[in-house]
């Protein structure tokens, strides 16, 4: 969440919740492994495609706005409350 606050496109695993984020605002994409190597080989396939690095960042806007604490709460205070 600190990247998306930051306007920073998402480079992650496919953790569920993670894709699951990344995938419904398009703000980045996803590594098959941790391998260093690999990892540095899609930061530079990143990097040759800037139309698509500046989309994701354009559309962090919308999911930091979407993914706040203001909007959270509501949903945290709904989850406390059931389970009385």
């Amino acid at each position: 969440f600190d990247y998306i606050k930051a306007n920073i496109p998402v480079l992650s695993t496919e953790v569920p919740d993670i894709k699951e984020i990344i995938e419904k605002y398009d703000i980045g994409a996803f590594l098959e492994n941790v391998i260093p190597k690999d990892m540095a080989n899609k930061v530079i396939q990143i990097a040759s495609r800037p139309e698509v690095y500046q989309r994701w960042k354009k559309n962090t806007v919308a999911a930091a706005n979407d993914l706040c604490w203001e909007n959270e709460e509501h949903n945290l205070i709904e989850f406390m409350n059931n389970l009385k």
